[in-house]
């Protein structure tokens, strides 16, 4: 009986050690992937059979978030694409490798800031969990000259974003002035405002008015004290903005009737220099009055009222002009949702606005500054009739012009960088002046910051080895720079 035992006992052993070794080695899996979404934030989990390491990857514009899990297989009920229905998230994708990992890629529909997600490990069962948070509210404030401020506006929401650009001029200064610019041919074809702006030197340009197929403006257009185009044939009066030689502006109903223009407010259109004619009115006396069904530009007309990308003008109390751009709904980068009349006619009176015009949209949405175009649609820069120009003869030439990035340290895959940004002549640009950093590869801590004697610091992190493309914008100046983990 002993001698059986004693035999038995090897073979008991041997048993034991291979069940528990084979659990050691058995592999996790990727059993279940489920989806949740509320007005805060998307909230995505990755089930695993056990906990395992992974690493996360982002890039792209807009973001890419790629996931790997090593030593993983994926259940058979995993599917290769998820199309979740939410305003954020664009698509999931699985993809198993050759050297047994799975691989998740999370593409987004626009950019977050890197304050905005988390991933985080749970237990029971064993999960990856990434959250992204859908509120944020980013301004970016870049000083074009003493007289001259533009901010870059993104605003997230459980909706989705809305980017927009709010450019405010001080028209009491004798160096600005706004003027109005047809397209080279005058009213027999199109150009684009970036090409009007550069060919002017304007410092700021938006699209103008509506126009017609051939080419020519469709509405009410004065250059130099000269009617050069009437109002809406067969239409009711509509709303144009029209500037006087003392540099105060009109905003009104008109029609124009043997080269007069005739307010139907009874305002003084004699002393007008420059005016363009679209519609419909936006604001009156500090009020939000939307003209577009008496100007037939709502339903039954050409309807301007939808969520769109749109170009507006607005004057204060104190005659600072204030010029709005909002992204199209189509724009490429951003996805932008764009904005009704409505929507705009609130942010403007936040501004202090007292009387405000809709000029044309949709893609023929334009802002350009320093010659360079920094709205978005989704096609290319549409050609337009005229456009709207700001100019700043006395431009101090405060706006970024260089920007430097200095490396001060670097520990387990994170850099510690200052930015510096300086004007044209090499000084620090002002304080508060907006600086925003994307990535091809690896996370901007934080992505968009401002800032203070001309400087500001970020750290920038990845979780594994590999180059990097910073990319740094400030104003109009975009640069690159490369970094390499190690």
């Amino acid at each position: 009986m002993k001698f059986k035992m004693f035999l038995f006992f090897p073979v008991f052993l041997y048993i034991l050690l291979n069940y528990f070794c084979s659990i050691a080695t058995e592999k996790a899996s990727l059993t279940e992937i489920r989806f949740g979404s509320d007005t805060e934030k998307t909230r995505l989990a990755f089930d695993l059979s056990k906990k395992v390491s992974y690493t996360i990857c982002r890039q792209g514009n807009p973001d890419i978030f790629i996931i790997e899990f090593p030593g993983t297989e994926m259940k058979k009920n995993i599917k290769k694409i998820y199309k979740p229905d939410d305003n954020l998230i664009e698509e999931i994708t699985f993809e198993k490798t050759a050297y047994d990992s799975v691989i998740t890629t999370i593409k987004l529909k626009y950019n977050l800031p890197s304050e905005n997600y988390k991933a985080f490990n749970m237990e029971n069962p064993d999960r990856l969990v990434f959250d992204f948070y859908k509120n944020f509210d980013e301004k970016s404030v870049t000083y074009l000259s003493e007289s001259v401020i533009w901010a870059r506006i993104r605003k997230g929401s459980w909706k989705g974003v809305i980017s927009f650009n709010v450019v405010i001029a001080d028209l009491e200064r004798e160096n600005i002035n706004l003027k109005a610019i047809q397209a080279k041919d005058n009213n027999k074809s199109r150009e684009t405002t970036s090409s009007m702006a550069q060919r002017t030197g304007a410092l700021v340009a938006v699209n103008g008015g509506y126009y017609n197929k051939d080419g020519g403006p469709l509405g009410l257009v004065i250059i130099d004290g000269i009617l050069q185009s009437p109002h809406v044939a067969k239409r009711p009066p509509r709303t144009a903005l029209g500037v006087r030689y003392d540099k105060k502006i009109l905003i009104d109903r008109i029609k124009a009737v043997n080269d007069r223009v005739i307010s139907l407010s009874g305002k003084d259109w004699t002393r007008v220099i420059y005016a363009i004619g679209a519609g419909p009115n936006l604001i009156t006396d500090g009020k939000i009055n939307i003209t577009a069904k008496e100007e037939e530009l709502g339903p039954g007309g050409n309807d301007v009222t939808r969520r769109a990308g749109h170009t507006a003008l607005g004057i204060t109390k104190d005659n600072k002009l204030v010029l709005f751009s909002v992204d199209d709904r189509k724009s490429k980068s951003t996805e932008s949702l764009g904005m009704n009349l409505t929507e705009i006619a609130e942010y403007l009176l936040k501004l202090n606005v007292t009387d405000a015009i809709n000029m044309d949209g949709g893609d023929s949405t334009t802002m350009v500054i320093e010659g360079k175009l920094i709205s978005e649609t989704y096609s290319p820069e549409r050609k337009v009739a005229n456009c709207w120009s700001l100019f700043d003869t006395g431009n101090s030439g405060i706006a970024p012009a260089s920007i430097n990035v200095n490396q001060t340290g670097y520990n387990n895959l994170t850099y510690s960088l200052d930015i510096t940004v300086t004007d044209g002549a090499g000084n620090p640009v002002p304080d508060g002046t907006g600086v925003r950093i994307n990535s091809s590869y690896g996370v901007p801590k934080p992505s968009f910051t401002v800032t203070k004697n001309g400087k500001a610091s970020i750290k920038f992190a990845s979780m594994k080895a590999g180059a990097a493309g910073l990319y740094v914008t400030a104003g109009t100046v975009n640069q690159e720079f490369n970094l390499s983990f190690q």
